[in-house]
């Protein structure tokens, strides 16, 4: 009912570094029965407006008069377009835009760096070399987290990196040595002091400030995972208890652990995720007794006792994203048959309509925003899409956008989205033989514009969704020739930095 890394979120991501250089992870909302839920917070600002000026600084590789990467990283004001400071460094595998104000991450050679964009300087992590290229985990976190803390991954291991306490700590090192050696899935509370980790067995829940004091929530059985309320005080997952009863039950708990677990759903049930607080809860349900079997989206009032099926489907993996005014539910499932297909529930009058605009494309979306965007990946993973494109899904409305239109064909990719921090606007390339698009979406406004025709090395959005930098390569030249620019997303005049590649942004 939620979110996991899997085989083919793996490519997305590989994808997603190979074209801009640096990456916020985008999320595709469709996987496996048994992943792990999240929580999404409510009333998330939704702001337009645009100042008349960037702000922050832009962070990129800088490249010398034959084209070669300078063993460093320049630091630019984002305003002005003025280097700033340069930083010394190994030769440089990746920049990585981190969501904390004035702090980027770099893998190098020679291991991994934290650059203080304000001072200038950069302090190696006491992360060991072999962990490798490391990318900032957003999945399943609620937008407007990783100011105080943030979670690294490899695609295996997990690091808690905490800018209050400058401290980094190797979240596997505090699980027990039969942990089983696959991919830890982290959800961190929306104020940013609790981890709640699944390592596909069993679901923890480790103090951010504290993390040595982590302890088992499912001591001798199996979990599903879980997630948070919005104020980070309760807690929700699935277990199968140690009894032997294969029954999966859904658990709510409060973090500071004062009340008893209260097991508020059992039998055949594949997640579960808050709705409204904590007194609603949708969860999918197997009907094992059916002939055929069938699954059913279910919708509990803890309050008043009562379930009511919002859905009933085919047993498929399934997707549930309650809007931020928790009065809507966007539901999305796998089917072998036309890939994926989208639904709207409106918990008021329980009325399900099905947005077959969006059937057959990839939907992505940060965790509590309003926002999702669907898009045609490539001609072979979106041969049932019927207009591929672009389109902005109103999580409160239950609306979709056409956005703009993306021709398929062969040998076209369209890149995963990269959000702002509102999860407001994205950029999404578009790559295929002699052709380059890097497109802007303001999903709020409905618009899409293509900045750049020309081919690029690398490309960032600012936090605040109203600007890019992109490294430029003229039509006539190679990636040597490769400029540095902050661009408005819409008119307005371009501001050159210097040569250089796969530029990030980083908030003031």
């Amino acid at each position: 009912m939620s979110v996991r890394l899997d085989r083919s979120s793996f490519l997305h991501l590989g994808l997603v570094v190979a074209l801009f250089g640096s990456m916020l992870i985008a999320l595709p909302p469709v996987q496996a029965q048994d992943a792990t839920p999240i929580s999404m917070p409510r009333n998330q600002p939704l702001t337009t407006g645009c100042a008349t000026e960037p702000s922050g600084s832009v962070v990129f590789v800088p490249i010398d008069q034959s084209g070669e990467p300078v063993d460093g990283v320049a630091i630019a004001d984002a305003t002005s377009g003025e280097i700033t400071a340069e930083v010394e460094l190994p030769a440089i595998d990746r920049l990585t835009q981190l969501r904390a104000p004035g702090k980027a991450l770099v893998s190098t050679s020679n291991g991994t760096f934290l650059i203080d964009t304000d001072a200038g300087i950069a302090t190696q992590l006491e992360i060991p070399a072999e962990v490798g290229t490391l990318f900032e985990w957003t999945q399943g976190l609620p937008v407007g987290t990783g100011a105080k803390r943030t979670l690294l991954s490899d695609g295996i291991d997990l690091f808690l990196l905490d800018f209050e306490r400058n401290a980094v700590t190797a979240v596997r090192a505090l699980l027990p040595p039969e942990t089983p050696s696959i991919p830890l899935y982290p959800v961190m509370s929306p104020d940013e002091e609790w981890v709640l980790l699944w390592d596909g067995t069993s679901v923890w829940l480790m103090p951010a400030s504290d993390p040595t004091s982590i302890r088992s929530l499912t001591p001798g059985g199996t979990s599903l995972g879980g997630s948070f309320s919005e104020d980070s005080g309760t807690i929700i997952y699935g277990r199968t208890p140690a009894s032997g009863d294969e029954r999966r039950e859904i658990v709510i708990e409060r973090v500071d652990d004062l009340d008893s677990a209260e097991v508020v759903a059992s039998g055949t049930i594949n997640g579960a995720v808050f709705v409204q607080g904590t007194n609603l809860i949708a969860f999918d349900r197997i009907l094992e007794d059916d002939d055929p079997i069938t699954a059913e989206l279910v919708l509990l009032d803890r309050i008043a006792g009562d379930e009511r099926v919002l859905l009933r489907h085919e047993v498929q993996p399934i997707s549930v994203f309650p809007s931020p005014s928790g009065k809507r539910l966007f539901v999305g499932m796998s089917d072998s048959d036309v890939d994926y297909r989208y639904f709207d529930v409106d918990l008021d009058s329980r009325d399900v309509t099905e947005l077959t605009e969006i059937t057959g494309l990839n939907a992505f979306g940060p965790t509590g925003g309003r926002w999702n965007l669907a898009l045609a990946m490539n001609e072979i993973t979106n041969g049932n899409a019927p207009t591929p494109g672009y389109y902005a899904i109103d999580l409160d409305k239950g609306t979709v956008a056409n956005l703009a239109p993306i021709t398929l064909g062969s040998g076209v990719t369209v890149s995963p989205p990269i959000f702002d921090f509102a999860g407001i606007a994205a950029i999404s390339a578009v790559f295929g033989p002699g052709e380059r698009q890097l497109w802007h979406l303001n999903l709020a406004a409905g618009t899409a514009i293509e900045l750049n025709s020309t081919s690029f090395a690398g490309a960032a959005i600012a936090p605040d969704g109203c600007w890019v930098t992109v490294a430029n390569i003229p039509a006539d030249g190679s990636s040597s020739d490769a400029v540095v620019e902050i661009q408005p997303a819409g008119e307005g005049e371009r501001v050159e930095v210097g040569p250089g590649l796969n530029p990030i942004w980083v908030a003031g």
